[in-house]
């Protein structure tokens, strides 16, 4: 169940690693095609500078907000699989305090353990 639980985890940071990233922590390549991206999604849409400038400010405010919040689930992940961990482990400590029997899944079977 750990290693699942790191499995996700590991998984969903390896997909949304790029897209946490806030724009003071980039590179300058980044920088630059974070930029690109912008106009290219500014351009069809406007007709006037101001309205691309107006635009632009936009959309890097909109991808500051979605990195934030995308940040901040990764940290709630991480803490709900803590606690969950924690609370596993607590189990495994009572059980075996009282010396009671419980199933145990190991090396591909289950058997009962103390």
């Amino acid at each position: 169940m750990k290693i699942l639980i790191s499995a996700v985890i590991g998984a969903g940071l390896v997909l949304t690693g790029c897209q946490t990233k806030q724009i003071s922590e980039m590179s300058y390549k980044e920088v630059q095609s974070f930029a690109s991206m912008i106009d290219k999604r500014c351009r069809p849409q406007v007709r006037t500078k101001a309205e691309y400038q107006m635009c632009i400010r936009q959309e890097i405010t909109m991808e500051q907000t979605k990195r934030h919040q995308t940040r901040q689930a990764i940290r709630q992940g991480f803490a709900a699989a803590a606690e969950g961990m924690q609370a596993m482990s607590d189990n495994y400590a009572r059980q075996a305090q009282s010396n009671t029997r419980i199933t145990c899944y190991t090396s591909g079977a289950y058997t009962n353990c103390y």
